[in-house]
């Protein structure tokens, strides 16, 4: 059970390394291909969550027989989330020589053009439709596909919409990078840039690591009292429709004399 966990944690770490440094690679379709690749074979290991807010949505569920996962294990995730994260980000920081800070708009010499609202809402609701599809997708009964590389895809498909919400992609927006949708990954980012640039790391961290908490949080309600219970009536609705054909049948049929009655 513990090298089980162990390996979780392993892979958890090693596949936010590596979306870390594509996501600071600033190449959407790299980051797409990139974490659609690290969900396929990360999948059946650890669940490839990469990101505490989903940590935090996948402890919450209250299908814990399907999540298998509680708040120790939780907490175990998001802390290999965040150290594979800040690996990610000091190579890539000495890749390019420097880290740049999370910061809320256009940096143009000593002027910046903040845009705090953009962000702000870039990262919540971005988070929100990230989480949601992910529970979508780890709940057996809402799988699109038989194929585990098409339902894998769904995952870093949906980080990347949630990335172009209000232009998220677009860096003069949300951050240097664009939106990030990750406390893991802003946490790694900031962490190597706080050595450069310590007041900026510092002022703007709080939007990139509470937001998406509280993204996370709006999606968990939303999937387990609304989307949940919409989808319960209407398989009730469905079972009804095929019960009430299946009486209309077997009454046509012995109307008809085929079946006594």
């Amino acid at each position: 059970m513990i090298k089980y966990s162990l390996s979780k944690l392993v892979t958890e770490c090693l596949g936010t390394f590596l979306i870390t440094m594509l996501f600071m690679s600033t190449n959407s379709f790299a980051l797409l291909a990139g974490y659609w690749i690290i969900t396929i074979f990360s999948w059946k290991l650890s669940g490839a969550q990469f990101n505490p807010a989903i940590t935090l949505a996948y402890v919450l569920r209250k299908d814990r027989d399907a999540a298998h996962m509680g708040w120790p294990l939780g907490f175990c995730y998001v802390g290999a989330q965040c150290a594979g994260a800040y690996l990610g980000a000091l190579l890539m920081g000495f890749f390019n020589w420097t880290a740049l800070p999370l910061v809320p708009g256009e940096v143009v010499g000593d002027d910046t053009d903040y845009k705090i609202f953009g962000a702000m809402m870039q990262e919540s609701l971005g988070a929100f439709m990230l989480v949601v599809f992910y529970m979508m997708q780890s709940d057996e009964k809402m799988h699109f596909s038989n194929e585990q590389s098409i339902n894998c895809f769904i995952i870093p498909s949906s980080y990347f919409a949630a990335r172009a919400i209000f232009n998220g992609t677009n860096a003069v927006v949300s951050s240097p990078y664009g939106a990030c949708c990750n406390p893991a990954i802003a946490f790694g980012i900031d962490l190597t840039a706080f050595i450069d640039e310590p007041g900026l790391s510092a002022s703007w961290f709080w939007i990139y690591l509470a937001l998406p908490f509280a993204g996370s949080i709006c999606a968990f309600l939303f999937y387990e009292f609304v989307f949940k219970k919409t989808q319960q009536m209407l398989g009730h609705h469905e079972e009804e429709e095929i019960d009430d054909d299946v009486a209309k049948r077997v009454d046509e049929q012995v109307e008809e004399g085929v079946l006594d009655a």
